[in-house]
């Protein structure tokens, strides 16, 4: 069992509006100097191997994207475990592990104290050359999906003060995807080895853990650890909002230990909520081994 004097935190001030910035200012109060660290301004692969090295563990304070960037340092660093204070929008893997917004910060570095390690799931994904290899714990997807969130980070960067909430993130996330729906999927990717992709598809998800886009449930069966990955086709419009408040089951495609996929042309991408362009060319997913996780105890 950990005490609280050996968690090492690393806090994207930026998350969650203000609330980034009070974290920092309290957790210094009550930890060590050294062991509070702000993620924008951090080394962050020197910070993960002295944690590592102390024996300690990691409280990665963020949304997903901070959550991912402290889980692949700690890949890299051989395996510190890492729990995590959520802050973000979505905080999708949080909630698949125990992590709650609303709690008392003394409740939470007790639970984070005594959690107990859990296995995730590492995934690879390669890439044409301007992308290269990168690595994802939560989900990627190609697509209408991807595109509402390459508006959201750009409106996000253009305006910020209209973003100092979850609540209003997820109202804006909403009006972007009733507004902004772009072509079918189907005629710009291709999945030689899998099932026919449905001619109405909007958005291609593969996912790693049960929460998809802050709390919604794709299907029963995801597994976190179990070396697959879990394949979901997704429409756009009313159909997709049926299927997203459980009114309609969204179309499995199955679950793969690895995928090769082929894109035609330009697509949105999102690997655990960081926007990307996908260019033209082939692509794979494949397993990248394990990190430890930190899940509440109950």
């Amino acid at each position: 069992m950990a005490s609280v004097d050996e968690l090492r935190f690393v806090v994207n001030r930026a998350s969650g509006g203000r609330a980034g910035e009070r974290l920092i200012h309290d957790l210094r109060a009550l930890s060590a100097a050294d062991a509070v660290v702000d993620l924008a301004t951090c080394d962050l692969a020197a910070f993960v191997g002295r944690a590592h090295a102390d024996g300690a563990r990691l409280v990665a304070c963020g949304g997903d994207g901070t959550v991912a960037a402290v889980l692949a340092a700690a890949h890299a660093a051989g395996g510190p475990a890492v729990g995590i204070i959520p802050l973000g929008t979505g905080n999708d893997l949080a909630r698949c592990h125990g992590w709650h917004r609303r709690q008392p910060l003394s409740r939470r570095l007790a639970a984070l104290a005594v959690a107990k390690r859990v296995a995730l799931d590492r995934w690879l994904l390669r890439a044409p050359p301007s992308l290269g290899e990168r690595c994802w714990f939560n989900y990627c997807s190609w697509g209408g999906d991807a595109h509402v969130v390459r508006h959201f980070h750009h409106l996000r960067d253009r305006h910020p003060p209209w973003f100092r909430s979850p609540l209003a993130n997820q109202a804006i996330y909403l009006g972007l995807g009733m507004v902004d729906v772009p072509a079918p999927l189907a005629a710009s990717l291709r999945w030689p080895q899998g099932p026919a992709l449905p001619a109405s598809m909007n958005s291609l998800v593969i996912a790693n853990i049960a929460s998809y886009a802050g709390g919604r449930r794709l299907g029963r069966q995801i597994a976190a650890g179990d070396g697959r990955c879990d394949v979901f086709a997704l429409p756009s419009g009313l159909a997709l909002g049926l299927r997203m408040v459980g009114w309609r089951r969204v179309q499995g495609l199955g679950a793969w230990s690895t995928l090769a996929l082929v894109v035609d042309r330009p697509l949105s991408m999102q690997l655990d909520g960081e926007p990307l362009l996908a260019p033209p060319g082939d692509y794979s997913i494949q397993p990248g081994g394990q990190v430890d996780l930190l899940m509440a105890c109950e």
